[in-house]
């Protein structure tokens, strides 16, 4: 007998057989049985120690009606070669099905069809299977109890031409999710202002876009998006919210100050940071004209770009214009909607000067923007709150997925 256990001699009986006392994973191997007077091999063994399974650990959820997928794991580490076999049925008495499994292996299954709202549950049966026995586990289900739609998509913030204190956040549904004429979603906003743990939350929207409103960019995070299934007419249980969407924030939008030395001339009102548009606004009670004007933008040291008016141009009293970039697909609409044909882009970067200069090359408007990685300056603004009415809002400290909630029903 060859081991690299001291005293494995010892535990060799008479008849040859072997046993091992207190036997642990560290007496895994190869044991070999030899006559002590020629060294003839006798007898070899592959020993390998182990747990009989316990009962899976099992969940199922639901992303899209009328598909489930499930999966388990088992508490304890068998370190035996496992095997699984899932079958489910609708109610006690039901047809068993197979629940589709990868391989025999697999920790997991999907089920393709399943009844909405049937009366009894659904019934999953999982069994783990080694050498050493064999456990199931019976999971009971109301698919519209496991319901959980998956994130909504291609999250986007953007900033309101005109409306400095605006940011506009538009998403799609998950792709995921079908039926929706038939199975509506609700989604929920939640965001914060930077470095606070303090969340805002907005009440369910079926749209899928959202202003907020009194959000200085740059200071507050679109903190992400969750969903929640609008069940139609009736609901049984509980419904569940999806994981977040991806974040998103506000600290690529730049809000551009006021420049001090506008001198009642038409101001530079908005400056798109993705350099889509520039947009002026006559504040004064007379009709401005800007005939051969230019509207000039410079990032940092580079090369200005410059727009020109026409000559005959007139910005009315109180009334703005938006210059749009070529590459933005914007309409030509004059007099308040204009598109720089000739140029793609009105340019980006961390340094930006936007100015106004009249036909006798005077500068009379101008707005200065320098951006950090980090911090958006402006001129030492205070910034505000959100304006929201009690109605809109749910004020959550830390997260607000503890608080309970239920289905919203039709």
């Amino acid at each position: 007998m060859s081991s690299t256990f001291r005293g494995i001699l010892k535990a060799v009986r008479r008849d040859g057989s072997l046993v091992l006392q207190n036997a642990s994973l560290a007496q895994n191997g190869e044991y070999s049985c030899h006559d002590l007077a020629t060294g003839r091999l006798l007898r070899r063994i592959h020993l390998k120690l182990g747990y009989p399974p316990d009962k899976p650990l099992v969940w199922c959820w639901s992303t899209t009606y009328p598909a489930i997928n499930c999966s388990w794991r088992l508490e304890t580490k068998t370190h035996l070669p496992t095997f699984f076999s899932s079958t489910y049925r609708l109610g006690m008495g039901g047809e068993v099905k197979e629940c589709v499994q990868a391989s025999t292996v697999a920790n997991s299954c999907s089920i393709d069809n399943v009844q909405m709202f049937s009366i009894n549950p659904y019934v999953l049966n999982v069994t783990a299977v080694n050498p050493l026995g064999a456990a199931t586990t019976h999971y009971y289900f109301f698919q519209n109890e496991i319901l959980k739609p998956d994130p909504p998509e291609d999250l986007t913030v953007s900033q309101i031409p005109g409306q400095r204190k605006k940011i506009l956040l538009v998403w799609k549904p998950p792709s995921s999710w079908k039926f929706p004429e038939y199975f509506p979603l609700k989604y929920l906003i939640r965001y914060s202002r930077d470095g606070t743990n303090t969340s805002k939350m907005t009440r369910p929207t079926e749209q899928t876009s959202f202003v907020l409103t009194g959000i200085r960019p740059g200071s507050w995070m679109a903190k992400k998006l969750d969903t929640v299934l609008q069940l139609p007419r009736h609901t049984v249980g509980s419904c569940q919210f999806s994981n977040l969407s991806s974040l998103v924030s506000s600290a690529n939008l730049i809000r551009m100050p006021l420049s001090p030395s506008s001198k009642g001339q038409p101001d530079v009102l908005d400056v798109d940071p993705a350099g889509k548009y520039v947009q002026l606004k006559n504040r004064s009670d007379k009709d401005q004209s800007l005939g051969n004007w230019r509207l000039k933008k410079k990032i940092g040291e580079g090369e200005e770009v410059a727009y020109k008016f026409t000559p005959k141009y007139v910005l009315r009293a109180g009334q703005a214009v938006t210059i749009w970039a070529a590459d933005a697909g914007v309409a030509h609409s004059p007099p308040s909607v204009l598109v720089w044909k000739h140029q793609t882009s009105w340019s980006t970067g961390t340094s930006v000067r936007t100015y106004l200069v009249n036909s006798d090359g005077e500068e009379v408007a101008v707005r200065s923007l320098t951006q950090s990685s980090a911090v958006l300056q402006d001129n030492g603004e205070e910034d505000e709150e959100a304006e929201f009415g009690e109605e809109d809002l749910f004020h959550q400290q830390g997260d607000p997925r503890t608080t309970s909630r239920g289905c919203t029903v039709m």
